[in-house]
């Protein structure tokens, strides 16, 4: 069985089965591993391969993007030289999502290790922030603000960027520290 002939099937978070071609999956360095000990010769008898961590309209967007590019070189690492600019397929595919659903792409690719996919979503993510201030961020991604009216001041006075890096480090620092503290804590979840 040639490999434009070998179909896989995946089943999706909520319950979608697709399909995707070989030739196709073999951008996905997770589908590679996850299908490294299944004989090609069973492919039309064996299970859905299981992609617990995405919904079906995601699945749908990365296996449309590697049906796409199947015929590509496929990324072996994470150099940004290597991947092409956004084409207008690529736009197209893209082009109702919004910064969730945006991320949620991000998080799928990212997951199935769809390196070049994973990029592109990078710089689209990088451009809908950059040169924004930290509180239209905040509306884009619909975050929660946690910080104190003080620390807010500081942002507007200091280098936004360098207080909010110090900032999320001591927090990230006071959790492990915490985490040390009550091992049980960390263990029960």
């Amino acid at each position: 069985m040639t490999d434009s002939a070998v179909i896989y099937k995946v089943k999706t978070i909520d319950g979608e089965v697709l399909e995707i071609s070989k030739r196709a999956a073999d951008r996905s360095a997770t589908l590679i591993e996850m299908l490294r000990n299944c004989p090609v010769d069973d492919v039309e008898n064996m299970d859905p391969i299981v992609l617990d961590r995405a919904k079906g309209t995601i699945v749908k967007m990365i296996i449309q993007w590697c049906e796409d590019h199947k015929y590509q070189p496929i990324l072996k690492d994470d150099k940004v030289e290597h991947c092409e600019e956004i084409k207008n397929q690529e736009k197209e595919l893209l082009k109702d999502l919004d910064g969730d659903g945006l991320y949620d792409l991000f998080e799928a690719a990212n997951w199935l290790d769809v390196r070049c996919l994973r990029q592109k979503i990078a710089k689209i993510l990088a451009a809908m922030i950059s040169g924004k201030k930290h509180t239209e961020i905040r509306t884009i991604w619909q975050l929660e603000n946690d910080f104190t009216a003080e620390e807010e001041a500081q942002f507007s006075t200091e280098d936004a960027w360098n207080v909010l890096v110090e900032e999320m480090t001591k927090r990230e620092a006071e959790k492990v520290t915490e985490n040390v503290a009550t091992p049980s804590a960390s263990t029960s979840n």
